[in-house]
C-alpha cells in the first residue's frame, strides 16, 4: 500500500511533524493574547424578549470594564469579581442568559476555558440569538488555546499540546487544524483508534469552515492530510487482521474522495478477507472502472461472484448460483483478455507535481503493439489534470517500466485511466 502520512498544520504557524513524509520546519506560536471582554452589556432580543438587566449583571459588567484599563495581574481581581457577580445572578435567576454570558467572559479572563465553554453553551441554550456575541469570543479564545498547544508541541510536551487542542476544538468546532494536530500526535503514538476519531473530526470540521483566499490552500491540504491519515489507520488495522475496521476506514476515505484508487483497492481487499461477497461486488466493480488494466482488481471481482455462486449452490438456489457463476466466468475471461496489465503502480507527490510509476506486463496484445493510456489525476475535490502515455506491449508475461508525470501544485490523491486510440 502506497500511503503517505499527513502534516501537522497550525493556523499560520509552522509545526515540525513527526511524519517521515513531512517537509516542515518547527515554529513557535506567538504568546497567547488575552481575550478582551465586551465593554458594554449586549443588546440582544431573545425569543421571549430582551434579558433582564439585573443588579448582578450590571456589577459584573462594571468589573469586566475595569479589566480594560489595567493590565496583567492587576486584571485578576476584577475578573474574579465579575465571576462572583455572574454566579450570584445565576443563583438568583438561573435562566437569564446574560448571567451566563458574563460568567463566560470572566472565566476567559482567568484562563478557565472549560468553564467559559460551559457558560457559553448555556447562554446559547437559553437564547440562540446570543450567537453574534458569543461566537467571536469563542473563536478568539480557541485561537489563543490553539497557539498554546503549538507552543507546548514545540517544547515536545505532547500531553499538554493535546489537552490544549482538544479544548480549542470544544471552543470552536470550525477549527479543523485543532483536530488534525491531535490526530497526528495520536498516530505518532500508534494510537490509531484515537487518531481515526480525530481525523474524522477534522474532516467534519472542514465542512463548517467557509473558505476564503486566505485559508483555502491550507484547508485543501488539511483535507488531503486527514484522508491520508485515515488511509494509514486502515492500513494498520489491515496489517493486524482487523479487516472489518480497516474496511470502515477505507470506505470513509473513498466516500469523501470518490476517485481515491488506493482506498477502493484496500477496501476491496478488506471485504475479500472478510468474505463479504455481496458488499464486495460494488466496491470491486468501481475499482475495475478506475484501474481497468489491473489484473488483481478483476480477480477480486471474480472471487466475489464465485463466492456468491458457491453460497447459492450450498443453499440449493440454482438460479442465483447460475447467474453468479456466469458473471464469475465472464469476469475471469475479461481479465485474461487484457491487452496489457498495469502492475506495481505507485503514486507519489512532491511540491511541483505528481508521479505515477509502475510496470506494464504483457498480456493478450501482440508484442510491440502500440498502446495509448490516458490518465486522469484527482485531488479530494475532483480532477486535477490529465496526461497520456504510449507504450509498446511487452511479450506475454514480460514487463517494462512506465512513468507518468503531472506538473501541479494541487494535492493529488488518486488516479484513473482508460485505453486511448
Amino acid at each position: 500500500m502506497n500511503i503517505e502520512r499527513g502534516l501537522i498544520f497550525a493556523a499560520s504557524i509552522a509545526v515540525a511533524s513527526a511524519c517521515a513524509s513531512a517537509n516542515t520546519t518547527g515554529g513557535v506560536a506567538a504568546a497567547p493574547a488575552a481575550v478582551a471582554a465586551s465593554s458594554a452589556l449586549p443588546q440582544v432580543q431573545c425569543a421571549n424578549g430582551a434579558p433582564t438587566v439585573t443588579a448582578q449583571a450590571t456589577a459584573a459588567q462594571a468589573a469586566l470594564n475595569r479589566t480594560l484599563v489595567v493590565q496583567g495581574a492587576a486584571q485578576t481581581p476584577f475578573f474574579n469579581s465579575a465571576m462572583e457577580q455572574a454566579r450570584a445572578g445565576i443563583a438568583a435567576e438561573a435562566n437569564n442568559p446574560l448571567h451566563h454570558f458574563l460568567l463566560a467572559q470572566a472565566a476567559l479572563g482567568t484562563n478557565n476555558y472549560a468553564a467559559a465553554d460551559s457558560a457559553f453553551r448555556r447562554t446559547l441554550e437559553l437564547c440562540p440569538q446570543f450567537a453574534g456575541e458569543v461566537n467571536p469570543l469563542r473563536e478568539r479564545a480557541a485561537q489563543t488555546v490553539f497557539n498554546a498547544g503549538v507552543e507546548a508541541f514545540n517544547r515536545q510536551d505532547t500531553a499538554v499540546a493535546l489537552a490544549q487542542w482538544e479544548q480549542a476544538g470544544r471552543l470552536n468546532d470550525a477549527m479543523p487544524q485543532a483536530y488534525f494536530n491531535q490526530a497526528v500526535v495520536y498516530a505518532g503514538r500508534n494510537d490509531h483508534a484515537r487518531a481515526s476519531t480525530a481525523y474524522r473530526a477534522a474532516l467534519a470540521s472542514l465542512e463548517r469552515v467557509t473558505p476564503d483566499t486566505a485559508n483555502a490552500a491550507e484547508l485543501v491540504e488539511t483535507r488531503a492530510g486527514s484522508l491520508s491519515g485515515l488511509l494509514n489507520a486502515g492500513a494498520h488495522y489491515f496489517a493486524t487482521n482487523d479487516f472489518a475496521r480497516a474496511a470502515e476506514l477505507f470506505a470513509d476515505v473513498h466516500r469523501l474522495d470518490p476517485n481515491h484508487r488506493d482506498a477502493w483497492y484496500n477496501h476491496a481487499l478488506s471485504l475479500y478477507k472478510l468474505e463479504r461477497w455481496q458488499d464486495l461486488i460494488p466496491v470491486a466493480t468501481r475499482l475495475v472502472q478506475i484501474d481497468p488494466l489491473n489484473y488483481n482488481a478483476r480477480i477480486i471481482l471474480f472471487n466475489a461472484y464465485k463466492g456468491l455462486s458457491d453460497a447459492a449452490k450450498a443453499s440449493r438456489n440454482t438460479a442465483v448460483e447460475t447467474t453468479n457463476r456466469n458473471l464469475a466466468v465472464s469476469t475471469l475471461q475479461a481479465a485474461d483478455s487484457l491487452p496489457v496489465q498495469l502492475d506495481e503502480v505507485q503514486l507519489s507527490t512532491r511540491e511541483d507535481g505528481a508521479r505515477l510509476a509502475g510496470t506494464v506486463k504483457g498480456g493478450a496484445a501482440r508484442a510491440g503493439t502500440p498502446i495509448r493510456i490516458n490518465f486522469t489525476f484527482f485531488g479530494p475535490s475532483g480532477p486535477v489534470g490529465t496526461q497520456s502515455i504510449a507504450v509498446s506491449a511487452p511479450a506475454k508475461d514480460a514487463t517494462a517500466p512506465f512513468e507518468v508525470l503531472l506538473p501541479t501544485t494541487q494535492p493529488v490523491t488518486g488516479y484513473s485511466y482508460r485505453l486511448g486510440s
